[in-house]
């Protein structure tokens, strides 16, 4: 079926698979269960990522990592990120 699962095994959390059941064509699945009552999640926390641009799979992969790398909440208070887009445009979020 060529599906690939992408595990992140430096993860305090109990799930490991980072991206799973990811097809040539697009479809795959994110782990976000941080998105709960934003986007529509499978039963294992998982979002769907066939319709997503390249920008918002990237911002997904990048949260799920995030999210992955920590024990308790999905952001500790003192968090700060910076990302940055093609055009050189900053994002600073600080919690």
């Amino acid at each position: 079926m060529k599906r690939y699962n992408y595990h992140y095994p430096a993860s305090k959390r109990d799930k490991t698979v980072l991206v799973k059941h990811l097809h040539p064509n697009g479809n795959g699945f994110v782990y976000a269960p941080y998105l709960e009552g934003e986007e529509v999640l499978d039963k294992e926390g998982y979002v769907n990522v066939y319709e997503a641009t390249e920008d918002k799979l990237i911002q997904l992969i990048e949260q799920a990592i995030t999210y992955m790398d920590s024990d308790g909440e999905a952001y500790q208070e003192g968090d700060t990120f910076v990302y940055q887009n093609d055009a050189g445009e900053l994002l600073k979020t600080c919690f």
